[in-house]
């Protein structure tokens, strides 16, 4: 009896606890930083917020009213892709006990110009759906731009509030009372972390308080966020990202819906903000310093650290011209594990690429003095690709800083593989497997190609771990193109099938891979998961117009151009390029499979010309590496090894 009357009550207790609320309170910061003070630590400092990190808010050019959009559609993407700017001004206009975003069909209008499903309002929208209030709460006298948030599909904020600042906090502190979800654009000042902490109090066991630093006219490509809610560790995670500290703008949508307990429509596709991990607010700014840096300093530290590389070796080879050439590629090889390293260190721009350049240098040399020419670049090879996995399966935590890494901040990719890493890794591993096979026969260098390159391939494509469908393509096609130049049989026909069937093969074993484990990546969400034909053809769209609108960056239109014109004349006369290494099949069937690399990667990538431009380079460097073949390897020593019995896979 006492046992089913402590039920009864405990049943009771739980029938009686009032439904969740969120409030989702936005702090302005300063225009400039406070010196030694960053605004997360301002955020981290305030009782009762238990979880913190950086909050991406936008991918591609930034303005504030895109990021407040792109958390009330609860999706997004690169505002390349949109038909035109924003209206001005947006702001909220009062009507009655509730009020409107100005300037709202334009909106909707615009939101539909992207190949994806975006649906402004669609957080706020889902919650009065589910019989739910949903409030703001604001100041006289601004354009309350942050009431975006709480719009519904039609642009209509339900309940609003507007009063002075001194008046925020105990109006805030009302209207959520009375609202499932709130938002409220707090104050300057002294007074907005009085009203942060009038929330905090505020708050019931259940409920979920979401502090992120107010987007304004400033680029801020990472929003200090803090969190009093959330059980489970101090950082803020996400599996947008993956990593500790950083989520995405669009995962507060199904946060918020999660929290009251209503379903994630479909045009929501953010993923729930956890707490989990240990990182310190210190740790959280310091990384976010060097993601600062990672886009800007990409090209003049890698294009530096190799030019400088290839000077040092230049400088330390003076009358041997050919271990200029050899060591180059090994150079090349050795810099992304490099890169590795100097983003654990995080140094300056310039000392960045002296340890880059002093370090490859070294390693390249030491290379060539210890192994064989033309087998010597297996061991950079294989150290990158090496390094490179065991981090993915360690959580991309030092891929992450890398030059070469994902670059989070343009708002794409938080871990894993990105496009420039991708056709890196693909050449390292088509090429050093050329070498390491140089000796091998022809069953085990197309054994060698197919097991050891398909490995590659799904780790850097699985979602567990790499993340990147494309490596399933750009492999896919390289490996199958070095198998078939290994076997050195076979009709054009039959060649041509497997080439071209080898990436769709690849594409469907991953996607029972990643079903079969939870990958639950870009490639499950986006593709997999997708609802149909139209929005498969949504996502091819966005790549192809992406890397379309990449051409015209900078100088990259005509190094495309040069590069193009350079492959076309190379494959010309591949023979006499290669004729240096026709004892050795297994490198001249390495380098035809990078070659198909960099052509499926440049094709099936929504950064092709990039890629392109990559592989090339690296192709490049691998004709330089068969031309300096050492004095006892003279051009005519490898015709000979191959008259006398070595298989020519042509």
């Amino acid at each position: 009896m006492i046992t089913l009357a402590l039920g009864a009550s405990a049943t009771q207790a739980t029938a009686a606890q009032p439904p969740p609320r969120v409030a989702l309170a936005l702090l302005p910061s300063p225009r400039h930083a406070i010196k030694g003070k960053p605004f997360l630590e301002r955020i981290g400092s305030i009782h009762g917020i238990t979880a913190f990190g950086f909050v991406s808010s936008i991918q591609g050019a930034y303005t504030p009213e895109q990021v407040l959009l792109d958390i009330g559609a609860g999706t997004r993407t690169t505002n390349a892709l949109y038909d035109g700017d924003l209206p001005e001004p947006i702001l909220l206009e009062p009507a009655g006990k509730g009020g409107r975003i100005s300037a709202w069909p334009q909106i909707v209008e615009r939101a539909k110009t992207p190949p994806a499903d975006i649906v402004p309002g669609a957080l706020a929208q889902s919650i009065r759906d589910a019989g739910y209030p949903v409030g703001y709460a604001g100041i006289d006298g601004g354009r309350n731009r942050e009431a975006i948030v709480a719009a519904d599909r039609a642009g209509l904020v339900e309940r609003v509030s507007l009063g002075s600042s001194k008046s925020l906090e105990h109006r805030a502190v009302s209207l959520w009372a009375r609202s499932a979800f709130m938002t409220v654009r707090l104050p300057n000042g002294r007074a907005g972390r009085v009203a942060v902490e009038g929330l905090l109090a505020a708050r019931r066991p259940q409920d979920l308080v979401i502090v992120l630093q107010d987007p304004n006219s400033v680029s801020r490509r990472l929003l200090a966020a803090g969190t009093a809610g959330l059980s489970g560790g101090s950082d803020l995670r996400s599996e947008s990202t993956r990593t500790d500290g950083i989520v995405v703008s669009i995962d507060i949508a199904p946060t918020v819906l999660n929290r009251l307990g209503v379903a994630k429509p479909k045009a929501i596709s953010g993923e729930p903000i956890e707490a989990s991990g240990t990182r310190s607010v210190e740790d959280l700014v310091s990384l976010r310093k060097r993601l600062g840096v990672v886009g800007p300093r990409r090209w003049s530290g890698v294009l530096g650290g190799l030019a400088g590389a290839v000077l040092l070796i230049a400088l330390a080879s003076v009358g041997r011209p050919r271990r200029i050439g050899r060591t180059a590629l090994s150079a090349a090889l050795w810099l992304p594990s490099v890169l590795l390293l100097t983003g654990v260190l995080a140094p300056p721009a310039l000392l960045e690429i002296g340890i880059v350049a002093a370090v490859s240098a070294t390693l390249a040399l030491l290379t060539d003095r210890l192994l064989p020419w033309p087998r010597s670049i297996a061991l950079p090879a294989a150290v990158t690709v090496g390094a490179h996995v065991v981090d993915l399966a360690l959580g991309s935590r030092l891929i992450v800083r890398s030059l070469l890494g994902p670059n989070p901040l343009l708002g794409a990719r938080f871990y894993g593989i990105g496009n420039e890493l991708e056709i890196t890794l693909a050449m390292a591993t088509l090429l050093g497997l050329g070498a390491a096979l140089a000796e091998a026969g022809p069953r085990a260098r197309v054994w060698g190609f197919a097991v050891g390159g398909t490995l590659v391939a799904f780790l850097l494509s699985w979602g567990r771990l790499g993340a990147d469908v494309g490596a399933a393509l750009t492999l896919g096609v390289g490996v199958a193109a070095a198998a078939v130049a290994a076997a050195g049989t076979g009709s054009r026909r039959t060649r041509a099938a497997i080439v071209l069937g080898a990436p769709a093969a690849a594409v469907g074993l991953l996607a029972v891979l990643d079903l079969a484990t939870g990958g639950n990546a870009h490639f499950t969400r986006s593709v997999l998961r997708a609802g149909g034909l139209d929005e498969l053809a949504q996502v091819a769209q966005r790549r192809f117009e992406l890397s379309y609108t990449s051409l015209g960056r900078g100088v990259i239109a005509p190094l495309v151009v040069v590069a193009f014109v350079a492959t076309i004349v190379g494959w010309r006369f591949r023979h006499r390029l290669l004729a240096n290494v026709e004892g050795y099949p297994a490198f001249t069937a390495g380098f035809y499979g990078a070659a198909a690399a960099v052509v499926a990667g440049a094709l099936t990538n929504d950064s092709g010309p990039v890629i392109f431009l990559i592989g090339t380079t690296y192709l490049a460097l691998a004709v330089g590496y068969v031309a300096s073949t050492p004095k006892d390897e003279a051009p005519g020593y490898a015709r000979d090894r191959a008259l006398s019995g070595a298989t020519n896979p042509r």
